[in-house]
């Protein structure tokens, strides 16, 4: 019983890398042809752009290496801090993957919505008054 439960621990610690970063493999192409079809020639943000840069198997070599790292610390170093490291950095490279392809898309959706990061908030005491009806100035 105690082997089946090893055996289950090193196939869950050599796929959690390829989950969180290996991903990356399959989803930036799409989000590249996104990109070129919604910006076009328009710049990235430079998050992004580092994220997209990375050949594809980059993010396969670091997944790798995270699981190897996994793998020898479960069966032979046996080091908490080399497990909260090793977490730590599968987690921060894919959060950085997550959030450097989806900048792009909550630059666009701000445009599109006319919002503006400069604008001022809206006072609770003071409304913003609508603007009149075209169609009642033509009524006039």
């Amino acid at each position: 019983m105690n082997k089946a439960i090893h055996i289950l621990l090193i196939v869950v610690v050599v796929t959690l890398p390829f989950i969180f970063v290996g991903s990356a493999y399959y989803f930036i192409p799409n989000f590249i042809k996104i990109y070129d079809d919604l910006l076009g020639s328009e710049p990235l943000p430079f998050l992004t752009e580092k994220v997209i840069t990375v050949p594809l198997w980059g993010w396969l070599v670091v997944s790798v290496l995270l699981a190897i790292l996994n793998v020898l610390n479960l069966t032979k170093i046996r080091s908490s801090a080399l497990s909260v490291l090793s977490a730590g950095i599968m987690m921060l490279t894919s959060l950085t993957i997550v959030v450097g392809l989806f900048l792009p898309i909550r630059q666009t959706i701000i445009e599109l919505k006319g919002w503006s990061e400069e604008s001022e908030p809206i006072d609770a005491d003071n409304p913003v008054s609508a603007p009149e009806n075209p169609k009642n100035q033509l009524d006039d």
